[in-house]
């Protein structure tokens, strides 16, 4: 491997790519968590009474939010849908950057072309 081939070498983890899926892994695990923690939390600013059984009357004005917070606040256990496919995701994400790495590290010591 000749000097002028070590640039492509240092650009051969494609960087955007691993950030944004990793961000899209991380969005995909904590979504239904931290909905239902905002739905709980914000029923607890309006003084509401929150119980994951039963629908609660919430009244704030004209409207009444309390069957949408909880809803929202049932959402939580899709997290336990999520959390696995998201650490499933994770696993392949690092094996996918490590091999980005060992590829580099072998292109820059010329025992693979890139």
């Amino acid at each position: 491997m000749s000097a002028p081939d070590a640039p492509v070498a240092a650009r051969a983890i494609p960087c955007g790519v691993l950030r944004t899926t990793l961000a899209l892994i991380v969005i995909l695990g904590l979504t239904p968590v931290v909905a239902a923690v905002l739905a709980i939390r914000t029923s607890a600013l309006m003084d509401c009474k929150f119980d994951l059984g039963t629908i609660a009357s919430c009244p704030l004005g004209p409207a009444d939010p309390g069957p949408a917070l909880h809803a929202v606040a049932m959402f939580g256990w899709f997290a336990f849908m999520t959390g696995p496919i998201a650490i499933a995701l994770f696993v392949v994400w690092i094996a996918v950057a490590l091999a980005f790495v060992a590829r580099r590290w072998l292109a820059r010591k010329g025992l693979v072309r890139v």
